[in-house]
């Protein structure tokens, strides 16, 4: 099934992502079911394998790209419940997948955020226990002097994803938290 994978992935937005210029990266990430199973893909720059788990089964990935982006096709026909293993050297690593869990900001939020009239903004920003077993934490900030909202998700208290979600701000950046 990993040719089944590759032939569903969006190369174009992809190598975006490798190179930090996708401003969506949830929309090419996120789960999917398709004709042929479940795309589940990842990127995990420095990693010498990954896999998806899944209750006790787990399903090897696929280096789809050398910069260290990953693919699998699970042989289902609903997105499941499933976690990331990751290896480095000798240090195993298993967390969420940041984009199979909702979006924390609506559309509608953004943009009253970034029009200067979101007045409970402060239900959002900071640190919230998440839905998937994680912390969001949500910060405002001002790069380049235009107003973006980051989110930051911190999967498995290791791996974390900022995102700009909003403000035509094109950043995308990838973190390794120490914590």
């Amino acid at each position: 099934m990993a040719d089944k994978a590759y032939e569903y992935m969006d190369w174009p937005r992809i190598e975006a992502i490798v190179y930090g210029e996708e401003a969506s990266p949830r929309d090419v990430m996120q789960p999917r079911v398709t004709e042929d199973g479940v795309l589940i893909q990842g990127f995990f720059p420095g990693a010498d394998a990954a896999e998806v788990v899944v209750g006790e089964k787990s399903y090897p990935m696929i280096l789809e790209d050398e910069a260290g982006y990953y693919a699998v096709m699970l042989p289902l026909k609903r997105i499941p419940e499933y976690r990331f293993r990751v290896i480095r050297g000798s240090r195993k690593e298993t967390f969420y997948d940041a984009y199979e869990c909702p979006c924390q900001i609506t559309e509608e939020e953004e943009r009253a955020f970034c029009a200067g009239v979101y007045y409970k903004a402060y239900e959002k920003l900071g640190a919230h226990p998440g839905t998937c077993g994680e912390v969001h934490i949500l910060l405002s900030g001002h790069p380049m002097q235009s107003v973006s909202v980051w989110s930051v998700i911190l999967t498995g208290g290791m791996e974390g994803v900022f995102r700009c979600i909003g403000c035509q701000c094109p950043e995308f950046l990838r973190f390794l938290f120490q914590v």
